[in-house]
């Protein structure tokens, strides 16, 4: 189990390693005008990132008896049966339908506008 952690890990590591971004830099830069001017192999490789980091932390928040984040838990709920290639349009559209927006940060969008939109329905 360990092994697989690390290997998800360092996979989203190889995203970042990928995309240039040093940790300095990494400092939440990724505005919608740097989402618009990526590529498609970009776009889902920052998802791709985010999602292992997200599954990494909720398996070690569970191994530990403790509850992951709202932002990881709501993130798995709003998610958990979507495409990289889904999630990437979702914020594509979103950008689309609000270009004074292109300053925001895009994970900014993804939580208050993509996942904070959804609330989960209660029990």
């Amino acid at each position: 189990m360990l092994k697989k952690l690390f290997s998800l890990a360092a996979a989203a590591m190889a995203v970042f390693l990928f995309l240039g971004a040093s940790a300095e830099a990494a400092s939440w830069d990724l505005t919608g005008e740097a989402w618009k001017a990526s590529s498609t192999q970009e776009k889902r490789a920052v998802i791709y990132g985010a999602s292992n980091i997200i599954a990494l932390e909720k398996k070690l928040a569970e191994e530990g008896g403790r509850k992951a984040s709202v932002f990881v838990e709501n993130w798995m709920r709003v998610f958990k049966d979507k495409t990289y290639a889904s999630i990437c349009s979702e914020i594509d559209s979103w950008f689309a339908a609000h270009p004074g927006e292109l300053q925001r940060n895009v994970f900014d969008v993804i939580w208050y506008e993509l996942i904070g939109g959804r609330p989960a329905a209660k029990k």
